[in-house]
């Protein structure tokens, strides 16, 4: 708790509660000794009944320093305090209304110091040796004043019960209040460190966007550039019409970028810059346009009972496939490829394999097409196996499980 959230500008704070007990305590006290000492000026008594007042005030103090936390011996402090009001009750020759409030100052102060049932029972003694010395001392009619003393030491012993209420609900409060700041802190860190994640995968779709939308057709329009630029001399008819191919290629790769860099403008999902045709359409015209731009033939096989696939599944597979082609191109060296789909349990399976020469050392791990396939499973929660084909070649598998919840981070 600061300044700010306490409505009463710190005065019930711990510290400062005692200070004002040990204030307000040290006026009563000073006021009662000068009446009290009064009378007794010029005796030998007056010295004895400052030396009890003093020590009186000094237990007093001992008894609300916070630091002195021994429960045996708050009650130990209570009884000799006790035994000083008694000694000063039998030092004053007259019978005085002051002596009443040396009781009334530890009723007040037992609240704080000792559990409620035990104060209880000191405030039922302080009553009972304020009407028992009374009694002795000045007669048992003197001691019907003895009711409104017994009323003012509850008065004072439920104030003192009330202060220490507010102050244990001060303390917790403050105590909540700084688990509340260490929290807010903390919230503060995962805040920026989610904001960083946030923009870190973010950057990693984009990333593997542009690689995916890009990368396949630049890769078939370098084949094609490389064939046409080879032909030029001798079949100039077949050269151009491989310019042609490329320069499609080149046009449906900008186009592919317009709708990737759309989607993300827009904050749509990564899907949405695909085409929106089905799936088995889409591997079709996919392949049917790798096969005519690099004179590669690939089989495609897709089960006629898939079931059905939402967006994100759909764009996993679609970019798996050209990836895995896009790989057979540029590193395979194959005379042949196979792209099929399957169902498998709840969910599909997707192969992409070639009998070219297989992998190279390390190169299971791939580079960042491959890294990017990953990634898609882990966050569809599928996976994904890329290893050699025991006829010889490259087998790249993508297996996604349709009742897996989409969401994983990206990497």
């Amino acid at each position: 708790m600061n300044a700010r959230t306490d409505p009463f500008g710190g005065l019930i704070r711990p510290r400062s509660t005692y200070i004002l007990i040990f204030g307000a305590g040290t006026l009563t006290l000073l006021g009662v000794s000068v009446t009290l000492l009064r009378g007794l000026a010029g005796t030998g008594a007056f010295w004895l009944l400052l030396a009890l007042l003093l020590l009186f005030g000094g237990l007093l103090l001992l008894l609300i320093n916070p630091r002195f936390d021994r429960p045996l011996g708050h009650h130990l402090l209570l009884a000799v305090e006790v035994a000083l009001v008694v000694a000063v009750y039998w030092l004053r020759p007259q019978p005085e209304d002051d002596v009443f409030v040396l009781f009334f100052l530890l009723s007040g102060v037992v609240t704080l110091v000792v559990p409620l049932r035990a104060a209880l029972a000191w405030i039922v003694l302080f009553s009972a040796t304020t009407l028992f010395n009374v009694g002795l001392m000045w007669g048992w009619p003197a001691a019907a004043g003895w009711i409104s003393a017994a009323g003012g030491h509850l008065f004072f012993g439920l104030f003192g019960y009330l202060l220490k209420q507010t102050i244990d609900s001060s303390e917790r409060t403050e105590k909540l209040y700084g688990e509340l700041q260490a929290a807010h802190d903390q919230l503060q860190q995962f805040a920026a460190q989610s904001r960083q994640l946030a923009v870190a995968e973010e950057r990693n779709r984009l990333a593997r966007e542009m690689h995916d939308a890009l990368g396949h057709r630049l890769t078939v329009a370098v084949v094609q550039l490389e064939g046409a630029r080879r032909l030029i001399p001798q079949e100039p008819e077949r050269a151009a019409g491989m310019v042609d191919e490329m320069r499609s290629q080149l046009k449906e790769g900008l186009g592919d970028l317009r709708r990737t860099l759309a989607a993300l403008r827009h904050g749509e999902p990564a899907e949405a810059a695909l085409p929106a045709a089905p799936l088995p359409e889409a591997l079709e015209e996919l392949v049917e346009t790798f096969t005519r731009a690099t004179q590669l033939p690939v089989d495609v096989r897709i089960a006629p009972d898939l079931p059905p696939l939402d967006e994100a599944r759909r764009h996993a597979l679609f970019r798996a496939v050209q990836e895995g082609l896009t790989n057979i191109q540029r590193h395979a060296a194959a005379t042949r490829a196979w792209v099929a789909v399957d169902a498998a349990g709840e969910g599909v399976r997707l192969t992409v394999a070639d009998d070219g020469r297989g992998l190279a050392g390390g190169a299971e791990g791939g580079g960042f097409g491959l890294a990017g396939l990953r990634e898609r499973a882990a966050r569809l929660g599928g996976r994904f196996e890329i290893g050699a084909r025991p006829e010889g070649g490259t087998c790249l598998t993508l297996t996604l499980d349709l009742t897996a919840a989409e969401g994983a981070p990206d990497g």
